[in-house]
């Protein structure tokens, strides 16, 4: 090169210095653009091969994101459980009978807990490539981001429920012979049934449900903002699958539903307070199972059972058919509230 460039600036070559140069620049020019263009398709392909990372660790996660939502049930339903045999314990008309008939449940409620665990292998896959993500998949990764913050509350409630069933487990071994004497042959024996009927029992089952409360909110709330992260991320993939039923914030299994739905009354002998709303009627609104009750008053129900009041009502936990009854649970340690169906 430094060869050339002598002979260009040689006074007998001055005629030929021009084109040559100009023959250098366009020489220069077309290795830069190459370089470019060569940049430029290694970066699209990085793109394309991020994108398709993406879009498969996407669909990962809407997997996830399904089991997520169905194993968020189950602390639903263990605190339902829980509530309704504390509303046993805490009756002030209980008979030996009943909390004989409830003995090995309540067994179970002091003895197991329940937990729920969030599926993060699809996000935390994600997590590592989140930069290098085009914008319309941020988005969504930025959106599951903020989902997955929730986590850290739910191992909190899952660790506080566990530890008030394990300091209850190692009182009662301690204290009790008969806690492991008599309770796994199914038949709890007279100084458990005594001991079920006492003091110590309802305390315990207070922690416990008081316990299982606050997990089961968290994993209503998860529930809810993952449906709707859910929607959000099969929308920006192009998604149109169909989803499972109970990926909805107001699913209801057919059969349950059915059983719901008719007139109802409130009955006196189980009138607990002084509660305004005797007759209600079970009826499906929009889309959403609803309590209407006498006074033009109206509860909506999601899966859960958790209500949303359209007044400030009374805190209301659940819904439930048992037997032809339906009986209303309460967040506070009080006696539920029965329903007799009124015959056509």
């Amino acid at each position: 090169m430094q060869h050339l460039f002598r002979q260009l600036t040689q006074p007998e070559n001055s005629g030929n210095n021009l084109s040559m140069m100009l023959f250098v620049l366009v020489e220069v020019v077309m290795i830069v653009v190459g370089i470019v263009m060569a940049n430029q398709l290694e970066e699209q392909k990085e793109i394309r091969e991020v994108t398709e990372r993406a879009e498969v660790l996407f669909e990962e996660v809407l997997r996830d994101l399904e089991a997520d939502c169905w194993a968020a049930f189950r602390p639903l339903f263990v605190n339902r459980s829980n509530n309704r045999l504390s509303d046993v314990l805490f009756n002030p008309d209980r008979t030996l009978a009943e909390v004989q008939a409830n003995a090995f449940s309540i067994y179970y409620m002091l003895r197991f807990e329940s937990a729920l665990h969030i599926d993060t292998q699809g996000y935390e896959a994600l997590e590592k490539i989140h930069e290098r993500l085009p914008e319309h998949l941020l988005k969504a990764y930025e959106q599951l981001d903020r989902l997955m913050d929730q986590n850290a509350t739910i191992l909190e409630h899952n660790r506080r429920y566990q530890d008030v069933v394990y300091a209850n487990m190692e009182h009662n071994i301690q204290n009790h012979p008969w806690w492991n004497k008599g309770t796994y042959s199914g038949v709890p024996d007279a100084e458990a049934l005594a001991w079920m009927m006492g003091e110590e029992c309802k305390a315990q089952s207070h922690l416990v449900v008081n316990s299982s409360a606050h997990l089961a909110g968290a994993a209503e709330r998860f529930r809810t903002s993952a449906i709707q992260v859910y929607d959000e991320i099969k929308d920006i993939l192009g998604d149109t699958t169909a989803s499972p039923g109970y990926m909805s914030t107001h699913y209801y299994p057919t059969e349950r539903t059915q059983r719901m739905l008719g007139t109802f009354v409130l009955q006196d002998s189980l009138h607990f307070g002084a509660a305004p709303y005797k007759n209600l009627s079970m009826e499906i609104l929009d889309d959403h199972l609803t309590a209407v009750y006498d006074n033009g008053d109206t509860l909506r129900l999601n899966r859960s059972g958790m209500a949303d009041y359209s007044f400030p009502g009374p805190p209301l936990e659940d819904y439930m058919e048992l037997d032809g009854k339906l009986i209303v649970g309460k967040w506070t340690i009080q006696k539920d509230w029965t329903y007799e169906r009124v015959l056509d």
